[in-house]
């Protein structure tokens, strides 16, 4: 946990380092958990990163569970936006979550995001 922390703020050195009036984002599989201290140090910055998921769909029943294939029991993926370029998240939902051509396409399903930038 102390190595993704640690991995999560290098993350935002790095954002800080490359000030930019462009949106930054950041997405991947952070092998943790919603309320783990690296997504809190992505969501704390400087600068602060919006979860995309999290901040669409507040208190959802189902809170975007994107690992692993079959049951998807947790969220280990996220889509993190620069709270600072963010006018509005348009769009946030889970992709791939259907076998295409009878293939699953991977053991987490995708997140698909859609934002209009400051």
């Amino acid at each position: 946990a102390k190595d993704r922390e640690a991995q999560a703020k290098a993350i935002v050195t790095l954002a800080a380092g490359h000030a930019t009036a462009l949106p930054q984002v950041v997405v991947g599989d952070f092998n943790d958990w919603y309320g783990s201290l690296a997504v809190a140090a992505l969501k704390k910055g400087p600068p602060a990163f919006t979860e995309a998921w999290g901040a669409k769909h507040p208190g959802a029943s189902t809170p975007g569970l994107t690992c692993c294939h079959p049951s998807f029991k947790t969220r280990i993926d996220y889509i993190f936006v620069k709270s600072a370029s963010l006018k509005r998240l348009d769009t946030v939902s889970l992709a791939f979550t259907q076998p295409y051509g009878g293939q699953v396409l991977s053991d987490h399903r995708g997140l698909f995001a859609a934002f209009t930038p400051r």
